[in-house]
């Protein structure tokens, strides 16, 4: 499993409630602090439009630089986020 830019381009279309319960749940697999993470989802505009720009090649470079078993942890969240998402889109 890869965090591809298809999977973020997929995690991105969800309605905004479940796009922030799932940025969350990836945000503590992360290890960020819940409040910290509280306020970054806060402007969900402007991180689509951030994650709107991320090439793969940006995705790469990210991940490469992320401990491996942090890397599953996010990786696993991702792919739960993202099937959540299609569930709900069907």
């Amino acid at each position: 499993m890869q965090i591809d830019k298809n999977m973020l381009d997929k995690l991105m279309n969800s309605d905004d409630e479940a796009l922030k319960k799932q940025l969350m749940q990836i945000a503590l697999a992360m290890g960020m602090d819940e409040r910290k993470a509280k306020s970054f989802l806060e402007d969900l505009p402007r991180l689509k439009k951030k994650a709107d720009a991320i090439s793969q090649n940006d995705l790469d470079k990210i991940t490469s630089a992320i401990d491996p078993g942090r890397l599953d942890e996010i990786k696993r969240a991702a792919s739960k986020a993202v099937s959540e998402s299609e569930q709900n889109t069907k």
